[in-house]
């Protein structure tokens, strides 16, 4: 009754989902639309499909969770994207990497630690996105030896081979993995103002807050920004505590 989200993700964000839900206040609905595995690679009338979906259960304003897209092409196409999924919703529309930024410049981090799941390639990648977006990175930790990881996951726990490829193997990662990688890299770059983690599946808040109390600054990852910029676009002024630096400020 205080607002409806709407979540456009891939039919492996489960655990990205779930950790969103965790944050919201009292009143508030989340809507999931869902598209093919590989988010980078699906055509303009799948996407206006999980649109139409989310636009038919009364949703007020929409969050797209595809990083892979936006950083792998050309810097500048993701204002068009949100434009155009606006002008098709009629409603308030925003991309994860879009409100990662909006997130990062609230809380005036400038040097950015960015912290990741994915491979050497898609991480430079996101670097690069945030260097055009006016930040500095001056350290990116990828995951390393990502390919014999990935693989060695699926078959302990019975994965298909074909889903190796997608980011569902990612939630089969200990849910510590994020606080040990970031706070490893922190203390190797301490210089910097904060974390930004993208990617939706693989950081529990648990874990988030914990990495904040022991850095003593702030982290920015794809759930709570969902929800911090969700709540702005929705006029609901409620502090979140207990969940991380960035909904303190809400």
């Amino acid at each position: 009754w205080r607002g409806r989200i709407g979540y456009i993700t891939t039919e492996t964000g489960e655990r990205g989902t779930v950790e969103i839900m965790k944050l919201l206040p009292d009143g508030v609905a989340f809507n999931v639309s869902t598209l093919p595995k590989n988010v980078a690679n699906f055509d303009e009338k799948t996407l206006e499909g999980a649109i139409t979906q989310l636009v038919h259960r009364g949703v007020d304003c929409i969050i797209f969770a595809c990083t892979p897209r936006v950083v792998n092409e050309e810097y500048g196409t993701e204002d068009d994207l949100i434009r155009r999924l606006g002008n098709v919703s009629g409603k308030i529309v925003t991309t994860t990497t879009r409100a990662a930024t909006e997130a990062l410049r609230s809380l005036s981090i400038k040097k950015v630690l960015l912290t990741t799941s994915f491979d050497e390639a898609d991480t430079m990648n996101i670097k690069k996105y945030l260097e055009k977006c006016g930040f500095s990175v001056p350290f990116a930790k990828y995951l390393e030896n990502c390919d014999v990881l990935k693989k060695a996951l699926g078959v302990a726990y019975g994965m298909p081979e074909a889903d190796y490829e997608h980011n569902n193997w990612i939630t089969l990662l200990p849910e510590d993995f994020f606080f040990h990688q970031g706070k490893r890299a922190f203390f190797a770059h301490p210089e910097v103002d904060g974390i930004y983690a993208p990617c939706v599946q693989w950081v529990t808040n648990e874990m988030l807050v914990l990495l904040e109390k022991e850095i003593g600054k702030p982290v920015v990852a794809s759930a709570v920004t969902s929800v911090w910029w969700a709540m702005k676009a929705l006029h609901i002024n409620e502090r979140i505590s207990g969940h991380g630096m960035l909904l303190e400020t809400l």
